[in-house]
């Protein structure tokens, strides 16, 4: 045969039989990869995959979280793929010299679990050349991001995900864990991630603290007043308690929190009670929480979902119909479920949310917060939706034009047009602002937007635990 001749070789580990290998005829030939690296880009695909899978399918919902696993474990496969295509074609060596042992290793040892310095000298033993570099950069390169990416979703999966409901389901940290080989001697150490996982800590809910609202008897001017009448009309040096926070309100009005119950009974009998008080005061009335139980089997009947709830879930048995109420019912993506929104008392609140998941039947629906936040999609105000909006005049959320709404907007897909906000161009021209106005009207970004959930989530009275 020809020196110029090319013929394909696959490089395979020494029988015991003939563990010197033969010295190979002195010409450049085209070696393809290794089985060894064959199978681990397949085992890698299939693991990425199967991650990519489960964190898509798992519960009802795909969430921030899980969309960040999933894009990872894509874009690493992706990667794998394309390494694989580039060590999986005819590359051309030096064979002249003889195959040491280090060129078979490749076959027969795994890598995965080599190191570094080991591939670089497993590499430098089989290739000539330029095209050596190239591929020893290739294989450092591929399995250093494999072992980090298997390292973050261990740790993303112990911090985000809930563990499984039994022992035979697997948790993304135990599928991210590296297996220990058959031929393996040694076993790999068990991944922090599926030697701690426990029940995920509950959920963090919102807390309202008790409060008053304090108005002068005798106008003022300014909030500082308002709060030098407060001052002298009630003294806390004997009691055992004191305010833990004073906000201004409108009108020169005060928002007074203290740290119980009791503590603010005792403030508000002491402020009636008192003939020189120069204010009077009130509780805080604010509005009651509501929660959305998502996924409802529609053989559950609306109208007994509230019987359902509280003779079925022992953590909620001590509350009353006065504590839940069924506000209205939402359509679900399943024609066979739907979405209840109830209010509750900020207990309940409080029970149902730790709890997670209630149950409904032969059902564990989700259960989380409902927010009373809406925008008009019409006129781009607040409180109020499409259906119910009385005014005459529209605006684009897009661009903020008058002629047209977001949806008809004529440059909403042009990616180099910059959209307009509504709300803070309006807002600079009444009242002076500086608000950024590059973002959409219903944009999380936005400045108004923003404010104004705020303001309606501080007038809801989540409860409070001391």
């Amino acid at each position: 045969m020809a020196p110029s001749d090319e013929i394909q070789v696959q490089i395979d580990p020494p029988s015991s039989a003939d563990a010197t290998p033969k010295p190979a005829p002195t010409s450049k030939r085209a070696v393809r990869a290794p089985p060894a690296l064959r199978e681990q880009v397949s085992r890698v695909v299939t693991l990425l995959a199967k991650i990519t899978i489960e964190a898509i399918t798992d519960g009802r919902s795909v969430t921030a979280s899980k969309k960040r696993i999933v894009i990872r474990a894509a874009e690493e496969t992706q990667k794998a793929i394309t390494r694989y295509e580039r060590l999986a074609s005819p590359m051309r060596v030096n064979v002249g010299a003889p195959l040491t042992n280090a060129t078979h290793a490749i076959n027969s040892t795994n890598l995965a679990n080599a190191s570094p310095a080991a591939l670089n000298l497993m590499c430098s033993a089989t290739l000539a050349s330029d095209p050596k570099d190239d591929l020893r950069q290739e294989l450092v390169t591929c399995v250093s991001e494999v072992r980090k990416l298997r390292g973050d979703l261990a740790t993303a999966a112990y911090k985000t995900l809930r563990a499984p409901a039994s022992a035979a389901a697997a948790s993304y940290a135990l599928m991210a864990g590296r297996p220990t080989p058959a031929h393996s001697t040694t076993p790999h150490p068990t991944p922090y991630a599926s030697r701690t996982m426990t029940s995920p800590p509950p959920p963090l809910t919102p807390s309202t603290k008790p409060a008053l609202v304090i108005t002068t008897k005798t106008p003022v001017t300014t909030r500082q007043e308002a709060v030098e009448a407060f001052r002298k009309s009630i003294s806390f040096r004997e009691a055992k308690y004191a305010p833990s926070k004073v906000s201004p309100l409108s009108n020169n009005k005060l928002r007074v929190e203290f740290d119980s119950i009791r503590d603010c009974e005792d403030a508000l009998r002491r402020l009636r009670d008192s003939p020189t008080a120069r204010v009077t005061a009130e509780p805080d009335r604010k509005l009651r929480p509501m929660i959305i139980l998502k996924g409802i089997s529609v053989d559950v009947s609306s109208d007994d979902l509230v019987n359902v709830v509280l003779g079925q879930n022992t953590e909620l048995e001590t509350y009353t119909h006065e504590d839940i109420k069924l506000k209205f019912k939402r359509s679900n993506h399943n024609k066979n479920l739907y979405n209840a929104v109830l209010v509750v008392s900020p207990q309940l609140f409080r029970a149902a949310v730790q709890m997670g998941r209630v149950r409904v039947d032969h059902q564990r629906v989700h259960a989380e917060e409902f927010s009373p936040f809406v925008q008009c999609h019409h006129c781009l105000q607040f409180g109020h939706v499409r259906k119910h909006c009385g005014s005459e005049q529209r605006r684009c959320a897009h661009c903020a034009e008058a002629t047209h709404v977001d949806t008809d907007c004529p440059v909403r897909e042009n990616p180099h047009a910059t959209p307009k906000c509504y709300n803070c161009a309006a807002s600079n021209v009444k009242f002076g602002n500086t608000h950024d106005t590059a973002h959409r009207a219903t944009s999380s970004s936005c400045t108004i937007l923003a404010n104004m959930r705020q303001k309606i989530l501080n007038n809801i009275d989540y409860g409070y635990t001391h």
